[in-house]
């Protein structure tokens, strides 16, 4: 699910602010801009002024040619080592190239991904023709059919994005934590598949629905109450301590926090 947005139209201020009243160790972001002109220059903002010592940034796509777009993971411990991870480009259509790091925590070494899957690639005419489905106004069922074929793409290429995850994950040497948008819902195919036997952070303390996609172009999807597609995934052999949902809405995603600790050897 995709809605339209404009990178000079932003509020970086706002993010940092929230970023900095829960001061993470790591965070990570996906659709992540930066660029070269003063207000565009947010990777170096956030590094400094929420107090990153590491980045690791994949500019997959742009929103013009000097503005990219992708996914990041800021680090206040030390980066051993950053992976990228390019998909095929038979399924990267409306994704994003997944990024990893291997990440120092005093004595132990952690993986961290941050991914963002393949979404539904709704346009305007596509939020009119979910209306008129809604509304029961598709007596020809061809807005039905044009919204079905896309869905049956995007679930498509998201079960083969989900493959691809579920072997990095398991290629790994260290216990792993992966964040990101799925782009589906807890009972999908791409959640169980990435998920496998690792923990949901919102499932081991968060509460109530946990919806954290809100749509912009679409009445229908603003209130759906399950759109759970953000999530926090953690090796099995981590304790999750507290998760919260940002409540102030930032973008058409709430932002996810966990404590989550690393067990003593």
């Amino acid at each position: 699910m995709e809605d339209k947005f404009n990178p000079k139209n932003n509020n970086v201020d706002a993010i940092i602010n929230e970023v900095n009243k829960y001061s993470p160790d790591i965070l990570c972001f996906q659709e992540f801009y930066s660029g070269p002109s003063k207000h565009e220059m947010n990777l170096d903002r956030i590094k400094k002024e929420c107090g990153f010592g590491y980045q690791i940034y994949s500019s997959a796509g742009s929103f013009s040619m000097k503005v990219g777009s992708g996914t990041v993971i800021f680090s206040k411990f030390p980066v051993l080592k950053a992976y990228e991870y390019q998909l095929p480009d038979n399924i990267a259509t409306a994704s994003e190239t997944p990024v990893f790091a291997d990440i120092l925590l005093l004595d132990d070494t952690i993986r961290v991904g941050t991914v963002h899957m393949q979404s539904y690639g709704f346009m305007g005419k596509d939020y009119v023709n979910l209306s008129r489905i809604k509304n029961q106004e598709d007596t020809n069922l061809q807005a039905s059919r044009k919204i079905f074929k896309k869905m049956q793409n995007a679930f498509s290429q998201r079960g083969k994005q989900a493959d691809i995850m579920r072997l990095k994950i398991e290629e790994s040497r260290h216990p792993t934590i992966v964040c990101g948008d799925l782009n589906d819902v807890p009972n999908s195919y791409a959640y169980f598949k990435v998920k496998k036997d690792m923990k949901d952070a919102f499932l081991e303390k968060g509460s109530g629905l946990g919806k954290s996609y809100f749509s912009r172009q679409s009445k229908s999807l603003a209130w759906m109450p399950t759109l759970r597609i953000d999530y926090i995934f953690a090796d099995k052999t981590f304790i999750i301590d507290q998760f919260t949902m940002v409540t102030k809405q930032l973008s058409d995603h709430r932002g996810l926090v966990t404590d989550i600790e690393v067990p003593k050897k």
